[in-house]
């Protein structure tokens, strides 16, 4: 007789979108991009069958769309057969982006299949091959793209004899009406549930990691530059006789397909570094590098120490998407400063020509180049109490501690800068100004100033 439970917790899986990649990707690389999801659906689906879990739990956002596309729904169909096979329930609430539940499937699915409802709160008892209930999964699903109601009051059991795990949506912002206005605190206080599956935000984060277990599992899979790193899902195992106890809680590699952004400074590389193509020859080296890396190395939990997360297998990374960002001052910054668009897309191509081609994996794909590199600065030391130096070390600091003058700044920027902190209502063709990026872009800007008036050495 087994002694513990085992499930898959997965989330934001998003069916029927694509990977943003780059323009002019070729057509094997296009292939894997387009089906990336399927293929990380795929790879969960093997872990829960590989293993003999008890079951799967889906946090919402399974779909990308309400109106789930046939071939999304054909794929998730056959996956969830293969589960059937060995008798692996999965249950299922839908999120923000395909809300309604059951109703819109286009297909009849087989009984190991639980959708939940989005009118009510309802529980699934989960029970062995003899009849004895081994958990209970609470869940309600979203009526609508948006979802103000506070699910998690309603999501009540009979006791705590039994492992009982709540599936929620939510972004844990209780001032949010878009995605379940709730707080961390508000799921903790509810000890009478032991885990909670939540879906919505893209990175693994383990919020808690005692009872109660709070969990995002993240998307399986990133779908742009911002989801950088290894994407996964988490195996969970609790004591059946025990479920208060604190679970073991492992990360799974899933992502076929990783992006990474990866600065390279030039500022120490002035001997090997005078020309466009030094640079070429040495981004080319640092990128056949990422052939041979393993990648979970770099998986942040956000949360939890690493140590008390079990990172289990490799990551099944068939290629890797970068942004390369070019930092620092030297020689080089001369010679491209002038024509730095016709550079940044010079050195995308030479990198996807020499990278990308057919039967190369792990292969490598230049998203973009970005070259913020500046001239060389003064030592700024003789300056410092120069009246044009402190002057504009003092407007500097305002725009960094004003909000006013942030938001001036911003307006200043453009409407691309005008994006939503939330990623879900962000525009396609929006960037969001965060913390760090902001400061950045103003310390770069800081830079150039000083750069241009005391580079010269001379008396202002």
């Amino acid at each position: 007789m087994k002694d513990t439970i085992k499930f898959l917790h997965t989330a934001d899986i998003h069916l029927g979108r694509p990977l943003k990649s780059a323009s002019q990707a070729p057509d094997h690389l296009n292939e894997l991009f387009n089906n990336a999801s399927y293929n990380a659906l795929k790879n969960i689906f093997d872990q829960a069958i590989n293993r003999r879990l008890d079951f799967v739990v889906i946090s919402g956002d399974l779909y990308d769309s309400e109106a789930r596309s046939v071939k999304a729904s054909r794929n998730f169909l056959e996956e969830c057969r293969r589960l059937k096979e060995y008798n692996i329930p999965v249950y299922i609430i839908s999120g923000n982006h395909d809300p309604g539940g059951k109703e819109l499937e286009p297909f009849d699915y087989p009984e190991n299949v639980y959708f939940y409802p989005s009118e009510e709160v309802e529980i699934n008892n989960h029970k062995n091959d003899s009849g004895n209930t081994l958990a209970r999964i609470i869940g309600q699903s979203y009526r609508s793209n948006f979802e103000s109601r506070k699910m998690y009051t309603y999501y009540t059991v009979p006791d705590k004899n039994h492992f009982n795990l709540g599936l929620i949506h939510t972004q844990l912002n209780p001032d949010n009406r878009r995605y379940v206005p709730i707080s961390q605190s508000d799921l903790l206080e509810k000890d009478d549930i032991h885990y909670w599956a939540l879906g919505h935000i893209h990175q693994p984060l383990v919020l808690n990691s005692s009872s109660p277990a709070l969990v995002y599992s993240g998307t399986p899979q990133g779908h742009n530059i911002s989801e950088v790193g290894v994407k996964g899902c988490f195996i969970v195992e609790v004591p059946i006789q025990n479920p208060e106890k604190i679970p073991q809680i492992n990360f799974i590699p899933t992502s076929p397909v990783i992006y990474k952004k990866i600065e390279f400074n030039i500022t120490e590389m002035d001997e090997r570094l005078k020309t466009l193509s030094d640079l070429q020859e040495l981004l080319l080296e640092k990128a056949e590098k990422q052939q041979d890396n393993n990648f979970t190395d770099e998986i942040d939990f956000h949360g939890i120490d690493r140590e008390n997360v079990f990172i289990d297998g490799k990551a099944p990374v068939k290629g890797v998407i970068i942004r390369w960002v070019i930092t620092g001052h030297g020689p080089l910054h001369e010679r491209i400063s002038s024509n730095q668009d016709e550079a940044e897309e010079d050195l995308r191509d030479f990198l996807n020509r020499n990278l990308a081609s057919p039967g190369n994996y792990p292969f490598v794909w230049t998203h973009s180049v970005q070259i913020r590199t500046s001239e060389e600065l003064p030592d700024l030391e003789e300056f410092k109490e120069n009246e044009i130096y402190k002057e504009i070390d003092k407007i500097f600091k305002e725009v960094s501690n004003n909000p006013d003058l942030e938001a001036k700044l911003l307006r200043e920027w453009g409407s691309i800068w005008e994006g939503d902190e939330d990623h879900e209502n962000r525009d396609n063709d929006s960037f969001y100004p965060d913390p760090e990026t902001k400061q950045e872009i103003i310390e770069a800007a800081r830079n150039k100033i000083i750069a241009y008036l005391f580079a010269g050495g001379d008396d202002i």
